[in-house]
């Protein structure tokens, strides 16, 4: 199944998707490859949760596959496992992959390329702005060093569909989009456990802050905000938390646990 094949496939609004058998117009399941950049936040919320629920709610319409590491790379040496038969590359329809692999950059960029090489219908979701960072963000060194920006680029111009969070993301990356781009905001399933816990009675507001560790710049432009909600309502009457710690297993020399320092 080519690329152009899947493109012409029309789906309307009035098909009944717990009922239909097979994916609409082509007589079978539509065959889904995930290949999440890591296992973190980013890839838990646009790629891997997303997408269980999909083959969950429509498991006769949809077939999906998780892979990291499609392409084969040894993760103990870096390098390519020798005869690998891309077999889940082979098998699937649509590719959808996110933000920049924890193989790397050019890994990721890769990955569109054999999928293109293969046929596939490349669809590649982010959240982070990965080109053209500010001088504030903490990776800005390294991006501009290692080229990142450019690489991304050539992602969004080879994919098939690139979604992003927010409007404004959209009409930033916009130039080097050469096919299809949409914003698909972020959901939350209210059925998760997380969401159900009992409530406890307070005398207090809670307020949450959940950016991810690269929002360093985004804390230092936030921290206003609690002082001034403080003094017009008074500290005993709020409560501020901030969540999204480096994992246990992060040592604790990684640059990480520096920059959740700077959080507090």
């Amino acid at each position: 199944m080519d690329t152009k094949e899947l493109q012409s496939i029309s789906v309307q609004n009035t098909i009944d998707w717990k009922t239909e058998e097979g994916f609409p117009g082509l007589g079978r399941k539509l065959k889904i490859l995930a290949a999440p950049a890591n296992e973190g936040g980013c890839a838990q919320y646009r790629v891997i949760q997303p997408y269980k629920k999909l083959a969950e709610l429509y498991p006769n319409v949809v077939e999906v596959r998780f892979d990291q590491n499609p392409l084969g790379a040894d993760t103990k040496t870096g390098s390519w496992i020798k005869d690998w038969e891309f077999e889940n590359l082979k098998w699937c329809d649509v590719v959808v992959l996110n933000n920049l692999s924890n193989f790397g950059a050019r890994y990721t960029a890769r990955i569109v390329g054999k999928a293109k090489e293969f046929g596939k219908y490349v669809h590649y979701d982010t959240d982070d702005l990965l080109t053209d960072l500010y001088e504030g963000h903490r990776l800005y060194d390294v991006y501009k060093k290692q080229g990142l920006g450019d690489i991304t680029k050539f992602i969004y111009n080879n994919s098939d569909l690139t979604t992003v969070t927010q409007t404004k993301f959209a009409d930033r990356i916009v130039p080097y989009i050469s096919k299809h781009l949409a914003v698909v905001r972020n959901c939350v399933d209210y059925r998760l456990p997380a969401w159900n816990q009992p409530k406890r009675e307070t005398k207090f507001c809670k307020f949450g802050w959940a950016g991810g560790i690269h929002h360093e710049q985004d804390v230092r432009y936030f921290s206003g905000v609690p002082h001034l909600v403080n003094q017009r309502v008074g500290v005993k009457n709020c409560r501020w938390d901030l969540y999204g710690a480096p994992p246990p297993n992060v040592p604790k020399s990684d640059w990480q646990h520096e920059v959740w320092r700077n959080y507090h």
